[in-house]
């Protein structure tokens, strides 16, 4: 009888334990089942991500367009000069190109006129049109993408429209040692509560 009585004893820091990890177990799984909702007369019950998708996605997208990425940087990027010499490198290479297999075609002699100084000049005097073309289309192109392109709606429809199993597989696959050690967690503090209860009934 006394050996009963300090086996249910002994058994109540495991009983915590096992408390321990199967709310952390539970509440983690909750995080994103269950994906419908759950309703028991006025009660419901659904995953906080799915709950909450338009609610995140809506901040997620007001995230992304304030601090990450907004119509400001792609003007940036159009701008730097590098960009801008790399595409009057890549129209100088194809109109000598050009030069160099059509003229030829058009007519022999005019082959044989394109060549040195005025060939240069005609480069350059394409080039320099066609970068002045660019940079007009590309002041037309930021005008409509500031007017049509809105960062925060694509953002948010992409979000809500997200698979949910997809993005819970993909959580699961980057933090599994971490959500394995908050259910260890739950059963460690489960057990030393239960080791708490067990002295103070042994005092």
């Amino acid at each position: 009888m006394e050996e009963i009585g300090w086996l249910r004893l002994a058994m109540i820091p495991l009983v915590g334990a096992g408390i321990g990890w199967a709310t952390n177990a539970l509440a983690i799984r909750m995080i994103f089942r269950p994906r419908r909702p759950l309703v028991v007369g006025r009660w419901s019950w659904q995953g906080l991500v799915p709950r909450r998708q338009g609610e995140l996605a809506r901040q997620i997208g007001m995230t992304v367009q304030e601090h990450l990425i907004n119509h400001e940087d792609l003007e940036r990027v159009l701008a730097r000069p590098e960009l801008r010499r790399g595409i009057e490198r890549a129209l100088s290479e194809r109109i000598a190109h050009l030069l160099d297999r059509r003229a030829g075609r058009i007519h022999p002699l005019l082959g044989t006129l394109l060549r040195g100084r005025l060939r240069q000049r005609i480069e350059r005097l394409a080039v320099r049109e066609a970068s002045r073309l660019i940079a007009r289309l590309s002041a037309q192109t930021l005008e409509r993408m500031r007017a049509e392109l809105d960062f925060q709606a694509i953002v948010e429809a992409k979000v809500r429209a997200f698979d949910l199993e997809l993005l819970e597989g993909i959580v699961h696959g980057i933090a599994r040692r971490e959500l394995r050690a908050i259910e260890w967690a739950g059963a460690a503090l489960g057990g030393l509560i239960g080791l708490v209860q067990l002295l103070v009934l042994l005092i």
